[in-house]
């Protein structure tokens, strides 16, 4: 019944007009300027922002400050130095500017479960999966960066999802290349350098936000091996007009896991590199085909690495797990294509890790998933040329009970299976079959609702066949 009550509330919020608040609020902004939203993913590395005032706005006065919506609450703050006024100088030696906005994240989840066969320690339940308060945006103080800061709860736990600045090359080039007497050249390709605690880019689902994906969970394979949220740096570029992405970091400790692998490593280097062999661009449908490659050293301090993961649903318990395994050192690596039709997708993974234990056995763990979707309204799902990775669909009509639209809707089944059984580890292994439905209401508001069938063997305490039914309310500005 919990679960009904809560669906029937997002009816209510949902049918809420938000974007005619933007707008209405939108004039309490002093200068009554336009200003969109910030763009890239809200939970790892982030496209350049949209957002920067221009230089003429920063000449205008000696110190400003603005507050205001439009889409979430907008802050901009600067201060000009008149005594810096000489043409020689670089703008970024004349001014200090900040400029973002604050947002927040709800996740509201509740899920039934039907055990079989012998499984057992599947309760139902309500929770708050995610809620999260963040703020992001761009700074100038000598130098041009971009930064994100999101913290809150996830199930029980408290995490730190995103502290970190990155360095564009495009905003450096912009205030510093016209003083070159040479253009500025970019040999290698190097669009932005990262620091601080994000998520590393590995593997096509677990690279892209949580919030935007098309299931509720990831699946297990990306959920036991790829890396959580980490303090690190990374490098990434881009060639042949974004077609090609690569990025390269260096990782240390992990500050917590919501999502990601259960290995306390010192250290691990993490390289990914995509490509679009196939882009179509013409019409308002992409049509296009992606190919990555990923890779993962890990080094432990603790001398131990473990895998574990649960049954697609975080309010079940974790199902699968390797124990810790007496080993400093382990090389994973990923496959991942995506192939996008106008509303049609299809995406696939496979995800393998070998580790070497103290014993001199060199164990085998991996996973995969495949899944398909459609989106019924006609939307396609957006796609991150810079990060080769996907977003959140925004339906091309909201939902409103006067206009009679309704949204975006978007249908999908996925398959996925886990193997964490290697000679003397008995990890367990899980299949698991997922049919989901998603409503977008809005760009502010999406219901989720997901179907799983498990299938989980040879595990340490669970094995059985369950079957889970979730539902999931999805706030987001």
């Amino acid at each position: 019944m919990r679960v009904v009550a809560l669906f029937a509330c997002l009816l209510v919020l949902g049918s809420f007009p938000c974007s005619t608040l933007a707008s209405d609020m939108e004039a309490d902004s002093p200068s009554g300027e336009q200003v969109p939203p910030l763009q890239g993913p809200s939970s790892q590395t982030t496209a350049p922002s949209q957002e920067t005032p221009s230089k003429e706005a920063s000449k205008s006065g000696r110190s400003y400050f603005r507050l205001y919506w439009k889409d979430g609450l907008i802050y901009d703050v600067g201060q000009r130095f008149e005594t810096l006024e000489k043409e020689e100088i670089s703008e970024a030696f004349k001014q200090v500017t900040l400029h973002g906005r604050i947002g927040g994240k709800l996740d509201l989840e509740g899920a039934v479960f039907i055990e079989r066969k012998g499984l057992r320690g599947f309760d139902n339940g309500v929770e708050v999966r995610r809620a999260r308060i963040y703020t992001k945006g761009e700074f100038l103080l000598l130098v041009p960066a971009t930064f994100k800061v999101e913290f809150g709860i996830a199930g029980r736990q408290f995490v730190w999802n995103n502290f970190y600045l990155q360095f564009n090359r495009d905003k450096y080039v912009d205030y510093f290349g016209e003083h070159r007497e040479k253009p500025y050249r970019n040999y290698i390709g190097l669009d932005n350098i990262q620091l601080g605690i994000f998520r590393p880019s590995m593997g096509l689902e677990a690279t892209g936000s949580a919030e935007d994906a098309t299931f509720l969970e990831y699946a297990s394979s990306s959920d036991a091996f790829t890396p959580s949220d980490r303090f690190g740096i990374q490098a990434a570029g881009s060639a042949w007009k974004k077609r090609l992405t690569w990025t390269l970091g260096v990782f240390s400790l992990t500050t917590d896991k919501d999502i990601g692998d259960a290995s306390k490593s010192i250290g691990r280097a993490i390289g990914r590199v995509t490509l679009l062999p196939w882009l179509d661009e013409r019409g308002d449908s992409p049509r296009f085909l992606h190919l990555g490659l990923s890779g993962s050293y890990v080094y432990s301090g603790t001398e131990e690495i473990r895998y574990k993961s649960g049954p697609e649903s975080h309010l079940a318990p974790e199902v699968v797990d390797t124990g810790g395994i007496e080993s400093k050192k382990a090389f994973l690596y990923g496959l991942e294509g995506a192939l996008i039709y106008r509303a049609y997708s299809l995406q696939v993974e496979y995800l393998h890790s070998r580790v070497d234990d103290h014993l001199g056995n060199r164990l085998n763990f991996g996973g995969f998933y495949v899944y398909g979707s459609w989106v019924i309204t006609g939307e396609s799902r957006p796609y991150n040329r810079a990060m080769g990775t996907f977003g959140r669909i925004h339906p091309k009509e909201n939902f409103s009970w006067k206009k009679g639209t309704w949204g975006a809707w978007e249908v999908g089944v996925r398959f996925s299976r886990i193997d964490l059984d290697d000679r003397p580890v008995r990890g367990g292994r899980m299949n698991i079959l997922t049919g989901g439905l998603n409503w977008s209401l809005n760009p502010f508001v999406r219901v989720m609702f997901n179907y799983l069938r498990q299938n989980i063997s040879n595990a340490p305490e669970h094995d059985g066949l369950g079957h889970t039914f979730t539902l999931r309310l999805q706030f987001y500005i």
